[in-house]
């Protein structure tokens, strides 16, 4: 996985964006500070905090740099040959929403299912007829 490269107001608040963009928590992220920042005179000529950052992938408990595969989402490590515990460390964004989601559609099928099957039962009309 390539970097990402996050600025904010010092490097503490990049760390944490960068953290919020990947779907990380601070100990997998791995990250270089590009620029420290400043806060300059009263505002006046101040610079944001610059920081390059990935997730980190770890072979039997050490750090390693990762490979690019060659296809964007595919990511890879160089080992030797051997047995080895490979660690790759993210969270998949928008899944517990996606979840919430399909299941709140689940449970308004049944529901549905449920209402219509009890409607044709007692032959309730889907609309009421209107006399005049």
């Amino acid at each position: 996985m390539d970097f990402i490269e996050v600025s904010a107001k010092n490097v503490d608040d990049a760390v944490i964006e960068a953290c919020q963009k990947l779907v990380v928590t601070r100990d997998k992220l791995e990250y270089e500070v590009i620029e420290e920042g400043s806060n300059g005179f009263l505002g006046i000529g101040s610079k944001p905090a610059v920081i390059k950052a990935r997730v980190k992938a770890t072979v039997d408990g050490k750090a390693v740099d990762k490979v690019d595969i060659g296809n964007r989402g595919v990511i890879g490590v160089d080992i030797t040959k051997g047995e080895h515990t490979v660690e790759f460390k993210f969270k998949t964004r928008g899944l517990v929403p996606g979840l919430v989601i399909s299941c709140v559609s689940v449970v308004a099928l049944v529901g549905y299912t449920i209402f219509d099957k009890k409607r044709k039962q007692k032959n309730i009309p889907v609309t009421p007829e209107v006399t005049a």
